[in-house]
This record gives C-alpha cells, sequence and structure tokens, in this order.
C-alpha cells in the first residue's frame, strides 16, 4: 500500500506526520513518539478476525523545538480509514495567551473558544463563536450609539459612520457577522467548511492585533533619550 502524500500545509496527524507544530509555529517534520488505540473495531472474516483501530491517540514531537503535540483521530460513521478530530494545543493556541495581556477578557474568551472549535473540527460552532467575538469587540471599542443598536450589523455600521475603525474594519467585521450568521443559523444556510472558519479566524486575528496588540507594544516602547549636546554645539 502506497504512502499518503505528505501535506506540509496542514496539521500533522500519524499518517502524515508533518506541517505546522502547534508549539513554536513552524513548518517541521514530526516523530511518532507513540500511539495508543483507545478503541478497536473487529471484522470477522471466514478466515480470520481483522481489527482496526477506530479512535486513535498519538504524540508527535517536532524535530524542530522538539516539544511534544498530541492528535486525536477516529473513525467516523464506521467508514474505513482514520481522520484527524482533534489537535492539542490547539490551533493557535500561543496566539491566546500572547493576546491575554492586552486584550479584554470577554474578546479573548469568545476568541478563544472559536479557536477551541477549529481545533475539533467544529466550523459552524468557530464562526458563531467569532461572530461573538465582533460583538465583544463593538461592546469594547464602540460609541454609546453603537453599543445601544438592537442589531450587530446596525451596530457595525454606527462605528464605520462613527470613523471608529479604519476603513476595512466594517467589511471585515460584515462578511464575519454574516458568516457566524450561518454557523448559528444552520436550517438557513448551507454548512460551513473549515476553509471558511480559518478565514474568520485570521481576520480575526489581523483585527485584534490592529486594535489591542499594536496600541500596547507602541505605549510600551521606550522613546529614543538624547544626550546633552556638548557646550557650543547646535
Amino acid at each position: 500500500m502506497s504512502q499518503p502524500q505528505r501535506n506540509p500545509d496542514t496539521l500533522p496527524t500519524s499518517g502524515d506526520p508533518s506541517g505546522p507544530c502547534l508549539r513554536c509555529g513552524r513548518t517541521s517534520n514530526f516523530n511518532v513518539v507513540n500511539s495508543w488505540a483507545m478503541l478497536t473495531l473487529t471484522n470477522v472474516s471466514p478466515s480470520r478476525p481483522v481489527s482496526r483501530p477506530a479512535e486513535l491517540v498519538t504524540v508527535l514531537q517536532c524535530q524542530g523545538c522538539t516539544r511534544q503535540s498530541v492528535v486525536v483521530e477516529a473513525e467516523i460513521g464506521d467508514q474505513y480509514g482514520l481522520k484527524a478530530v482533534m489537535w492539542w494545543p490547539s490551533d493557535d493556541i500561543a496566539d491566546v495567551q500572547s493576546f491575554a495581556a492586552t486584550v479584554p477578557s470577554d474578546v479573548l474568551e469568545a476568541y478563544s473558544e472559536g479557536s477551541r472549535c477549529l481545533a475539533v473540527q467544529a466550523p459552524n460552532a468557530a464562526a458563531a463563536m467569532f461572530r461573538t467575538t465582533i460583538a465583544q469587540i463593538v461592546q469594547d471599542k464602540g460609541s454609546d450609539d453603537a453599543k445601544a443598536k438592537p442589531t450587530l450589523n446596525a451596530a457595525i455600521i454606527q462605528m464605520e459612520q462613527d470613523g471608529t475603525m479604519w476603513s476595512e474594519f466594517g467589511d471585515w467585521a460584515h462578511h464575519i457577522r454574516h458568516t457566524g450568521n450561518a454557523g448559528a443559523h444552520g436550517e438557513a444556510f448551507d454548512p460551513l467548511d473549515m476553509e471558511q472558519a480559518t478565514d474568520l479566524q485570521t481576520f480575526i486575528q489581523h483585527i485584534i492585533e490592529f486594535l489591542y496588540v499594536q496600541p500596547a507594544r507602541r505605549a510600551a516602547a521606550r522613546a529614543a533619550t538624547r544626550r546633552a549636546a556638548p557646550p557650543g554645539d547646535v
């Protein structure tokens, strides 16, 4: 049987131990430290029983930073073949930790929950939480008029009119709001996929970086100290 083709753009699995490291963030190859089958299924054939793992936990060690992470794979719906359903640490957990000192707790908790939803392959739930992140940002950064609006759509429009955010914020926020609505109201929208939800996470990261992280860095930066000029110097 041919080995599965490696894809360095996807998170590592037992069958494809390559991709972004969840510890250091760099694209790497991984050593399989160990694997445990949590559930084994047995098919009884006329000649002999054949067992296969239906749930598998694998510890992977990054060949770059040498730290370890875990992937959980499962057979979904009695279909042969394992599919990754969860990683730990969750994707972008380092971002959540780095944001903690500068981002309000309500914003951070919504973003963190959305990131955890992505880690367990739940794109609709992730999109709904990223929409909630935008709502929390409105409550933190919006004017009194924006905060008083009855809908998130109206609040974003008010913030555009107030000039509270940069010009592209409205476009990003409306996209996250609309896609988040799809995640929360599956009866009215087609199901979201992981790519759509991951795009929302990327937008949220940029918004948080612009609104919270960069201002904190500028505030903490020390200005250059001018030395006293020698007598007669200008």
